[in-house]
């Protein structure tokens, strides 16, 4: 009696999470329907509930409810649950999405009216969750293996929470046929010790983690949005100072090299003034892809202002940066942008011993850009004050563009 009354508070208990966060999951949804996935999981957590009352109240309803319609519950909870995870591991729906239901709620049916059985009824509802389940671990963790550091701990730890499930659920299949038919949900029984608190565990750590996720992938677009510019996709000033004055730091700390780039489109404002600023935006979208094609991976490349770029090349020598300046130079000169023949302007400057800060490095970049500019526009000019000799290219220098 006492471990009925045990399980009974446990399913009540259960319900309480579940319907707490089915609910914040539809709220979070109102507020926010950028955030994908959300309003599923908050109706499969609601189904949750409506299936964990109606095996509540089982000995009161007619068995067409209590029956199939709770074990369908369950299951289509299981589809949701894994239809509202595609977005986090960026996956077509899956086989089961719509076979799995749909062969739960026949063999549900079947056996409750045709060969009525509890046993099998359970059976197959473990299995059915299984396979939703598993599924939806190992898309998971395929899923963390490519992410940023935050997100992939949070895919991770959602991971073994699905993973978690799917092998006690495993062991509550494998189990239910050795330990005695059971015949009711309610009724004590040693299938309860694994069942409950796997379904408790579930409930709370999938939810929190699901939570985690979307937080974890909110701050990484929301850090994404401070540091990229939004037209060109390239780096924002923002980011480029800071960093670029890290790289200046390490630069004269370790006697490394250092050459700062300013590139600006010549005649700009004409193409803005004769065919609008749309054709302007993509001539600096295509500007900004040229350069990036044209420099190693790891070189900074962001937007200064208007349609002026900056390029930060470290452990590269003087005739590689020359070089890769021109070689940028050229790839604008000779290839329309927008169907607009566009030439450029640039200015080269190297890290000398008498640079104080990053900003010193820029100031020459752009006397050297300006002197390109008054020369006639259309090259490339490089700052008069000689590089430090005494400094050496670094680790990264051996590498390609």
């Amino acid at each position: 009696m006492v471990l009925s009354v045990d399980i009974g508070t446990f399913y009540v208990s259960a319900a309480v999470v579940a319907g707490f966060f089915g609910f914040a999951f539809i709220a979070f949804h109102v507020l926010d329907r950028t955030t994908g996935g959300i309003l599923q999981w908050g109706i499969a957590y609601l189904l949750v509930t409506g299936g964990l009352v109606l095996t509540l109240y089982r000995p009161v309803l007619p068995l067409l409810i209590h029956g199939p319609a709770a074990h369908t519950m369950f299951i289509v909870a299981v589809v949701l649950l894994d239809a509202g995870t595609r977005r986090e591991t960026r996956s077509v729906p899956a086989w089961f999405g719509v076979g799995l239901p749909a062969a739960g709620f026949v063999l549900g049916l079947f056996f409750s009216y045709a060969i009525p059985s509890m046993p099998a009824r359970l059976e197959v509802l473990l299995v059915a969750v299984a396979i939703g389940t598993a599924t939806t671990a190992v898309r998971l963790l395929r899923r963390s293996r490519g992410a940023e550091e935050g997100l992939h701990t949070a895919l991770l730890t959602f991971a073994v929470i699905y993973t978690v499930l799917a092998l006690s659920i495993v062991l509550l299949a494998i189990a239910a046929p050795l330990v005695g038919p059971i015949d009711s949900l309610l009724a004590p029984h040693p299938i309860h010790v694994l069942l409950l608190p796997a379904l408790m565990l579930f409930l709370i750590g999938a939810g929190m983690s699901k939570l985690w996720v979307h937080y974890m992938r909110a701050y990484a677009e929301a850090r994404h949005a401070a540091t990229v510019d939004p037209l060109t996709g390239v780096k924002n000033r923002r980011y480029v100072m800071p960093e670029f004055e890290r790289l200046f730091q390490r630069a004269q700390r370790e006697d490394r090299l250092l050459a700062c780039m300013m590139l600006d489109a010549d005649a700009f404002k004409s193409i803005n003034d004769s065919y609008g600023h749309r054709k302007g935006d993509e001539v600096l979208q295509l500007l900004a892809q040229r350069i990036t094609a044209a420099v190693r991976e790891y070189d900074l490349v962001g937007r200064y202002g208007g349609e002026e770029f900056i390029v930060v090349v470290s452990d590269l020598g003087r005739e590689d940066v020359v070089g890769m300046a021109d070689r940028i130079h050229q790839s604008i000169r000779e290839t329309p942008a927008s169907g607009l023949r566009l030439t450029v302007s640039v200015g080269v400057a190297f890290l000398s011993s008498d640079d104080e800060r990053a900003d010193d490095l820029i100031q020459r970049a752009d006397r050297a850009l300006y002197r390109a500019k008054r020369a006639g526009r259309d090259q490339v000019a490089v700052d008069e004050c000689e590089p430090d000799v005494r400094r050496r290219i670094g680790p990264a220098g051996q590498a390609t563009w």
